[in-house]
C-alpha cells in the first residue's frame, strides 16, 4: 500500500463563520483501505475510521477554534494535514447602553453658554454582548451616527466602547452599530433631548 491518503475540507473558507458544522472527505486510491482521521480542535480530540470517499462532519466550538486534522491509512501512510484557526460566531450581537443607561435621555440642567465657547460633550459608553463573552477581538467596529455625526467609537476594554458627541439643542436621534468578523450586525437607537 503506497497510495497516500488525502483530506478535503468544506465549510470553512474564512476567518470567521456563522455556521457551526464543517465537513471533511477522505480520498485514497487503494481499494478497501481504512483511513483514520484524527481531529484535534481546542482541547477536544476525536478519531474516526472511514473508507475512501467517506465523509465526516464536525462541530465548531463557539468563539475561537484552533483545529488540526490529519489522516493515515492501514499501512501508516500519512496524508495531508489541514490546520488553522476560525471563529464560530453565531450571533446575534446586542448593544447595551451603559452611560446613559437608557433611551431616550433628557438633559435640561446645562448652564447658559456664552458665544464662541467650546460646546460641551455628551459622553456615550456602550457594551457589546455576543453571547460568547471570550472573543472581544472578533468585534470589527462600533460606531455612532446621526444628527451630522459619524464617529468610530473607541475600544476602551474588551467589549466596551465609548465616544464623545457634541451637545446641541433640541432632539437628536443616533444609531449605534457594531459588526463582528462573521458579518453579524447589532444596532441600538439612542434618542437625546437637550433643553436649555
Amino acid at each position: 500500500n503506497t497510495s497516500v491518503p488525502s483530506l478535503l475540507m468544506a465549510g470553512i473558507g474564512a476567518s470567521a463563520v456563522k455556521i457551526r458544522t464543517f465537513g471533511i472527505t477522505v480520498l485514497d486510491r487503494t481499494p478497501d483501505d481504512q483511513l483514520t482521521v484524527v481531529m484535534q480542535n481546542n482541547s477536544t480530540k476525536e478519531e474516526v475510521t472511514l473508507s475512501p470517499g467517506g465523509r465526516q462532519s464536525y462541530n465548531l466550538d463557539e468563539g475561537l477554534n484552533r483545529y488540526s486534522i490529519r489522516v493515515l491509512d492501514k499501512a501508516q501512510n500519512v496524508g495531508n494535514v489541514i490546520s488553522g484557526t476560525v471563529y464560530y460566531l453565531p450571533g446575534p450581537l446586542q448593544i447595551d447602553l451603559i452611560d446613559p443607561s437608557n433611551s431616550p435621555v433628557t438633559i435640561n440642567d446645562l448652564p447658559p453658554m456664552p458665544k464662541n465657547t467650546v460646546r460641551p460633550k455628551f459622553h456615550l459608553v456602550v457594551e457589546i454582548d455576543d453571547n460568547i463573552g471570550t472573543v472581544p477581538e472578533a468585534i470589527k467596529y462600533c460606531r455612532v451616527s446621526g444628527a451630522g455625526v459619524d464617529i468610530l467609537m473607541r475600544n476602551d476594554s474588551k467589549y466596551r466602547y465609548s465616544a464623545d458627541i457634541d451637545v446641541l439643542n433640541g432632539s437628536r436621534s443616533f444609531l449605534i452599530k457594531t459588526e463582528d468578523l462573521a458579518g453579524n450586525i447589532g444596532t441600538k437607537t439612542l434618542d437625546i433631548d437637550i433643553r436649555r
